[in-house]
């Protein structure tokens, strides 16, 4: 029987006279709603945009404020709760409660944006993520998550907005998206006025889960469905352990402490990068894959005896949901997390064979490509977590049984998800920009072992970041996150 068949749909519940909307976790929800439950808080992101603005802070404020109503009503998650009790004694459920009113949405607006006092995009994330979410208000209320904006620090003009909330909504494509949505609504806040909109009817746009959202099960889950389901599982209970990045430290000293370190790789380089790639037929995503394992494996000395069974393994290897979502759950406001996870490794002996780096990196992209095709051609991708967590729920927390797995994602090119520049309607050019983003931060609370690097593209620079806990030493981290860059730019070695 398909795992998947009769996957749970929103439901009504009734407390008092007030009617709820509920529905389980499903799928990725579940998975990093479990890690953060059960680990305080690991991986709940932090996650921003700063911008040049001719507005004052007062200003943007109002208008965030508008924006932030808006986001409720197109991504009304953003306004609800996750409980224990409903659907299962361990794994929560969301739940919603509609609107009453506008003024009813902008009291919760002023709830959820904060205007705090100048500083920088860098200190803010390591001072937020020591914060747990969700946020209880002085009056009871829970609210899922914040938005934040802030003057930059001794740069006029200049000002930063992010979102920290759980993973359990803010995966980074959709969470790109949502501020894609806040600045159009921040420079066109007359376009639709908040008190026009149908509250109380928000509620239908609640997402469904991973498998409506991408078309329902697929046919032949016995044999094609199935077959992924065990190369899962299979790769997860290898008994020989990946190689890692060994820590100097065993334990966390300060929990939620952030180690972080960043390369950025300029134009010129990064357009020689995107060509060689291209005429080697492979993608950004699996570039770098390739280079964070040659990184891990460069950090380990790796003896014959053990060389035909040596592995580096990213076992969490993300593919968002949005390539497979149709409509009408595929539009850039279906804010929730949508990923299926699934491994890839390196065979540490074919690579070892070889002594010339760049050749060593080929060999890398040819093992990372040829294991990211197999599982894009396999239909029952979409659906190969929620799947997972359905046969065997996750009720630990276990990634691997190296403590020390390291995990990379690329976010992709941003300019994709998110204009540059935002004017008024019927602005005429060449009018400066209301909004202009200058650059992207990410940051995450990190509470378990596991190194966490994130890539991505903006205004034609690629950025490697690698961010650990603090049982890491700085110069660990830079010297990582330093090697995962040299061995990506072996592609255009001559």
């Amino acid at each position: 029987m398909n795992p998947l068949e009769g996957e749970p749909t929103w439901t009504t519940i009734t407390r008092g006279i007030d009617i709820f909307y509920t529905r389980p976790v499903l799928g990725s929800e579940l998975a990093t709603d479990r890690f953060s439950v059960a680990a305080d808080g690991t991986g709940d992101p932090c996650h921003g945009f700063t911008f040049h603005s001719r507005l004052s802070l007062e200003e943007i404020e109002e208008r965030l404020l508008n924006a932030v109503a808006h986001l409720r009503f197109a991504s009304p998650l953003v306004a609800a709760n996750l409980e224990t009790g409903i659907h299962d004694h361990i794994f929560r459920s969301w739940v919603y409660a509609p609107a009453k009113s506008a003024v009813e949405v902008l009291e919760w607006s002023r709830k959820v944006v904060v205007v705090v006092g100048p500083t920088t995009s860098e200190d803010f994330i390591k001072t937020t993520v020591k914060n747990q979410v969700p946020y209880t208000h002085f009056d009871g209320s829970i609210i899922l998550l914040h938005y934040y904006l802030f003057p930059n620090a001794g740069e006029p003009g200049i000002f930063s907005l992010f979102v920290h909330g759980p993973h359990t909504i803010l995966d980074g494509i959709p969470t790109i998206a949502a501020f894609s949505s806040i600045f159009e609504w921040m420079a066109n806040p007359e376009r639709e006025p908040v008190d026009s909109l149908q509250w109380g009817r928000e509620w239908q746009n609640l997402p469904p889960g991973p498998v409506t959202a991408t078309g329902g099960p697929r046919p032949e889950w016995k044999t094609k469905g199935m077959a992924l389901v065990n190369q899962i599982f299979s790769m997860h209970t290898n008994p020989v352990p990946t190689l890692v990045v060994q820590p100097e430290r065993t334990e966390i000293q300060n929990r939620g402490a952030l180690i972080r370190s960043q390369v950025v790789i300029d134009e010129e380089r990064t357009a020689r990068v995107l060509q060689a790639v291209k005429v080697a037929g492979y993608s950004v995503s699996h570039l770098f894959e390739a280079a964070h394992f040659l990184a891990v494996l460069s950090h380990n000395r790796v003896g014959s005896t053990v060389l035909d069974n040596a592995h580096v393994t990213n076992y969490m290897c993300i593919f968002g949901l949005q390539r497979f979502q149709l409509p009408p759950y595929n539009s850039k406001n279906s804010f929730t997390s949508a990923m299926s996870y699934a491994p890839v490794t390196l065979r540490v002996n074919e690579v070892l064979a070889c002594e010339d780096p760049r050749e060593r990196l080929l060999i890398a992209l040819r093992q990372v490509k040829e294991q990211f095709d197999g599982y894009l051609a396999n239909p029952h991708l979409p659906h190969a977590t929620a799947a997972v967590v359905t046969l065997v729920p996750p009720h630990d927390i276990a990634v691997s049984s190296n403590p020390y797995t390291s995990v990379i994602t690329n976010l992709g090119v941003v300019d994709r998800l998110i204009t540059s520049n935002w004017f008024p309607d019927n602005t005429v050019p060449p009018r400066a920009a209301l909004f202009e983003i200058m650059s992207m931060s990410v940051g995450h609370r990190l509470t378990n072992m596991m190194p966490l690097t994130h890539t991505w593209s903006f205004h034609s620079k690629l950025f490697i970041q690698t961010a650990t806990p603090d049982n890491w030493d700085h110069s660990t981290v830079q010297a990582f996150v330093e090697e995962i860059t040299r061995q990506a730019l072996y592609i255009v070695a001559e």
